[in-house]
């Protein structure tokens, strides 16, 4: 049986993958439940990535919902944003919630809006998800 993965397990692991891919300049954790939860600088150039995580819940489809909404409505650029800079997102579960998300983001959806889903093991490995990833997956199924 699969260890049931907590929310800050999940944002813990993410930070550790973030941070050895060269994010962790103005680094912003938000335990508090408003903002996205993990909210990050690349060291070396304009690169921002902006993350949102859910744990291990009986009711994931919910769960799953919820955290694409809540990046969905985070999606945009600043008025005084870093010229030629690049803003990522990324939705962030426990690797159980793997056929929940590649049958509800296509991969154009991830395309167009720069969104990966990132699925965290017991171990605390992650997983990325680009849309080309998703793509060769080809398990999105439109919902009726």
């Amino acid at each position: 049986m699969e260890k049931e993965l907590s929310e800050p397990f999940v944002i813990d692991s993410v930070i550790k993958w973030l941070k050895k891919k060269g994010y962790d300049t103005e680094l912003i954790v938000n335990w508090e439940g408003t903002g996205v939860d993990i909210s990050v600088r690349h060291n070396l150039y304009p690169e921002y990535f902006f993350v949102e995580a859910k744990g291990e819940t009986p009711n994931r489809l919910d769960y799953f919902l919820t955290a694409l909404g809540q990046i969905i409505t985070r999606i945009f650029t600043p008025p005084n944003s870093e010229p030629n800079s690049v803003r990522r997102y990324a939705i962030a579960f426990p690797k159980s919630y793997s056929t929940i998300a590649f049958r509800r983001v296509s991969w154009e959806l991830s395309k167009k809006l720069n969104l990966e889903i990132l699925l965290v093991n017991e171990k605390g490995e992650v997983d990325e998800k680009t849309w080309e990833d998703l793509k060769k997956l080809d398990l999105y199924r439109e919902i009726t």
